[in-house]
């Protein structure tokens, strides 16, 4: 997580389970129950704004995260700043998220694009 100052920002869920994950946070980030996130995800909340050509780079928020419950997130996957994770929902390993992904789909690729819906599930795994 970094930077470490802005831990205030994160909020994560009971029975989250992320393994080698990079948190920018430069924006808040939540992480709600039951969320996985597979081992190098990255959550980006800020970018980088070069003014001019040679010009240090300022760093820019780029909006909060919000990883819905019961969320897969998979390996090596990049999710930028101001976008949501739908509940249940699925990111294929490798992809880079720039959309929102709304409940119970799957997506992936690099940009991620829908691939197709989940059925609705309760808590005892039955379609609903």
């Amino acid at each position: 997580v970094f930077p470490a100052r802005n831990i205030d920002m994160l909020n994560v869920g009971k029975s989250v389970s992320m393994h080698n994950v990079l948190i920018n946070l430069w924006a808040p980030v939540v992480v709600e129950e039951g969320a996985n996130l597979a081992h190098n995800v990255m959550l980006v909340t800020g970018g980088h704004e070069i003014t001019s050509l040679g010009a240090q780079a300022k760093v820019v928020p780029r909006g909060g995260i919000t990883i819905r419950s019961n969320a897969f997130i998979g390996a090596g996957s990049i999710v930028l700043g101001g976008l949501t994770i739908g509940k249940g929902s699925i990111i294929a390993s490798g992809s880079v998220v720039t959309k929102s992904v709304p409940d119970h789909e799957i997506w992936g690729g690099n940009p991620a694009n829908y691939i197709r819906k989940l059925p609705d599930v309760d808590s005892s795994g039955t379609d609903k």
